[in-house]
């Protein structure tokens, strides 16, 4: 009888242990050989204690935590997603990977094809990089004995409008990537919802029932795909995992979540202060060498202590450069023309303005002849005094995924380029303001 493990259940750890796993990484599941996915994965490397512990602390189990996954370079998405959701290291990639197998070989016995081994192109639910379908994600949170209903089923859909606050949890695709909202039990007997996106750089993000709402909606409105997930979510404890948890898996008091988020909100001070102040921590008085020579606007004069010199940043588009960048560049933008196109995007006329962006664009190429346009000398990144937000901080504030679309794939625009008053990003903007689907460009690989 062909071996198959038992589905991790959501009471213990479900990583796979004892299945003769070979170090190639390829195992057998009943008959079938199947491959574990070769995407970048999270560091494997253990702490003790995690990060967001101080040496020597222990979980006394009373204060309440909010359990979240940073992802980095892989393709997991939806294991990060998944054990947030679950609040707790429940699944591991190669767990939702013997769950897609079994899935596979579940539709080829419906298509009366199982004498057919899977190869990697005959794998749907999985592919090499680690990405799993919504299938895997709903098989998986029916073994913790919850259910998944997509949020468009006319038997939710004006429950969930009307009051989404009720609901305990949502899985979210956006662009495909997945994303968990959840509410937690949380200090001064509050149940409170987080934003447990794993791609959020300042970790779980505590958000209002109005958000919820707004974000839900504008969701729905673009298209991405909502489910509810129901059913008696179980506790879930530090002390439940008696292994050190992996750099990227964190439980956070709320001690521990300020502490991350003010690390983050420092990291982005700290740019805004480059880009505005000029040269922050600059030599002092006779061991400086002579400051460079007077620089054209969006640049600023930064000291490098590292290299004990001098280089350039460009406030709008973030470069940095040793060279100083000069008057005598080979294009100039014409600021009044620039100022026009913001002004068209900045009252939503969007078809007008990326037309007049394309003809500045052309100018810009037949001006720089055989030479390289330099990005700051790009239109489509361009952000005049006056305006202080550039063309792709215009379309994450009106929630416009077709303009920002297209300012991403026709004309290269940046998706680091910062607003010159508060230092935001246009993921920053469209986060605020519940733009699900532009967030999820935002956020997709370029």
């Amino acid at each position: 009888r062909s071996f198959r493990p038992q589905l991790p259940r959501c009471g213990r750890r479900a990583v796979v242990r004892g299945h003769g796993v070979p170090a190639c990484g390829r195992w057998r599941l009943g008959r079938h050989p199947f491959v574990a996915p070769t995407g970048s994965f999270p560091a494997k490397q253990r702490q003790r204690p995690p990060r967001h512990a101080e040496a020597g602390e222990k979980w006394g189990g009373a204060a309440p935590v909010v359990y979240w996954e940073r992802q980095g370079a892989d393709c997991l998405c939806a294991v990060h997603c998944l054990n947030a959701l679950l609040q707790g290291p429940h699944f591991s990639a190669v767990t939702l990977a013997e769950i897609a197998q079994e899935l596979d070989l579940e539709e080829r016995r419906l298509l009366h094809d199982d004498r057919c081994a899977p190869t990697p192109s005959s794998r749907g639910n999985v592919d090499a990089a680690g990405n799993f379908s919504s299938q895997v994600l709903h098989r998986a949170l029916q073994t913790c004995d919850l259910s998944v209903v997509d949020s468009r089923h006319e038997d939710v859909r004006a429950e969930v409008a009307r009051d989404p606050g009720r609901e305990t949890g949502f899985v979210c695709n956006l662009s495909r990537h997945w994303v968990a909202l959840r509410k937690v039990p949380w200090h001064g007997g509050r149940q409170v919802w987080f934003n447990l996106n794993s791609k959020c750089a300042g970790g779980p993000t505590e958000v209002s029932e109005a958000w919820l709402a707004s974000f839900l909606q504008s969701a729905s409105a673009q298209r991405d795909t909502i489910f509810v997930v129901r059913g008696r979510f179980r506790p879930s404890w530090p002390e439940q995992f008696t292994q050190a948890l992996e750099r990227h898996q964190m439980f956070l008091d709320k001690d521990a979540l300020e502490r991350l988020q003010r690390e983050e909100r420092d990291r982005q001070a700290a740019e805004v202060q480059r880009a505005l102040g000029g040269a922050p921590g600059l030599p002092p008085g006779d061991a400086s060498p002579a400051l460079p020579g007077q620089v054209p606007e969006p640049w600023k004069v930064v000291w490098s202590d590292a290299e004990a010199a001098y280089y350039y940043w460009n406030t709008a588009t973030g470069v940095t450069q040793w060279e100083h960048p000069g008057e005598d560049t080979a294009v100039k933008i014409d600021r009044s023309r620039a100022s026009r196109v913001l002004d068209l995007a900045r009252a939503g006329a969007w078809p007008k303005a990326l037309e007049e962006l394309a003809v500045l664009e052309l100018d810009l190429r037949a001006q720089a002849g055989s030479q390289v346009v330099p990005r700051s000398s790009r239109y489509v990144d361009h952000i005049p005094p006056a305006h202080g937000r550039g063309l792709i901080h215009y379309a994450a504030t009106q929630g416009d995924a077709t303009a920002l679309q297209r300012l991403l794939e026709d004309f290269g625009a940046s998706r680091s380029l910062r607003t010159v008053d508060e230092g935001l990003t246009a993921a920053d903007i469209a986060w605020a303001a519940g733009h699900a689907t532009v967030l999820g460009l935002l956020l997709s690989p370029a």
